[in-house]
């Protein structure tokens, strides 16, 4: 479920921004009337509560700094400057990449939470990025998207709670583009699981190349957390997501009635990360219940 409903909007179908901006109410009069019962109008001496301000197009620096217009962003927002904000946005989720590789992971998160954020004072921001999610989707239905692509996708649509849509895209590649599809199936599972499409999960899963694959992981990070500057939160942040993907693993196979195989899994998995809190999962795991914090 998105903050908002979706629209069609002028904003996002009609003229370009430069021509769409305007300013609200200017001045406003109010009508009474003196003791004789003559009306008169008078002139309120305040602005009006909801001023929009008329904005310049925001035209993006001839060498763009990626991590400077994201922080331009932030302070675009905290001074109101909603449209130049939007503007912004759209153009960082295109173009940051080109300038800077760094700013992957800042892109498909906490710059869109940052643009719902905007959404939720300044609708047509929302509208934008729901385009946006759109048309990828279309481009990816056509045969033109990839990986990135669809990561982008399923990123926008867990911001929105939109979880679902990514669910019925993943169907649509797997009967569309078998290849696409199984290469996305890691960044759809969460959706699938809560759609219940678990047969379709059933198909993707590979449980002794996925479990050989989070036991290395694990190892990895957990001797990067004895190093000082790493520590106990990369312990920690290991240890939660090797749980979270075992546990998942687990209860897929055993809603699949493949039991005995997840037990030889849970007894693997023990092996190289015991806890009561794993233990715990495991169990669940084991009656076909997925890890409550995320699905």
């Amino acid at each position: 479920m998105s903050f908002y409903p979706r629209q069609s909007s002028s904003y996002l179908t009609g003229a370009p921004l430069c021509q769409r901006r305007s300013t609200w109410a200017l001045g406003r009069t109010v009508m009474t009337r003196n003791h004789g019962g003559i009306p008169l109008l008078i002139p309120l001496l305040f602005p009006p509560l909801v001023v929009l301000q008329s904005q310049s197009p925001w035209i993006p620096p001839a060498n763009p700094n990626a991590d400077k217009i994201f922080n331009e962003i932030r302070q675009d927002f905290k001074d109101k400057k909603y449209q130049t904000a939007l503007e912004k946005h759209v153009w960082f989720h295109k173009n940051a990449l080109k300038f800077n590789q760094g700013m992957y992971g800042v892109r498909l998160s906490y710059a869109i939470a940052e643009w719902i954020e905007l959404g939720r004072v300044y609708p047509p921001a929302l509208s934008a990025l729901q385009k946006i999610r759109d048309d990828s989707c279309s481009e990816i239905k056509s045969g033109r998207g990839d990986f990135y692509l669809f990561n982008d996708i399923s990123s926008i649509n867990e911001y929105l709670h939109d979880e679902d849509k990514t669910a019925l895209l993943f169907v649509f590649l797997k009967e569309n583009n078998a290849n696409l599809a199984k290469q996305v199936y890691p960044l759809a599972q969460s959706s699938l699981i809560q759609a219940k499409k678990y047969s379709i999960c059933n198909e993707y899963i590979s449980p002794k190349q996925d479990i050989d694959m989070a036991n290395h992981l694990l190892n990895v990070n957990l001797e990067l957390a004895k190093k000082p500057e790493f520590g106990q939160q990369l312990k920690k942040f290991a240890e939660d997501q090797y749980s979270t993907s075992i546990s998942t693993l687990v209860a897929i196979m055993v809603v699949n009635n493949r039991t005995e195989e997840a037990g030889l899994i849970s007894i693997d998995a023990l092996k190289h990360l015991d806890s009561p809190g794993f233990r715990k999962m495991l169990a669940d795991a084991k009656q076909g219940v997925f890890p409550s914090s995320h699905y």
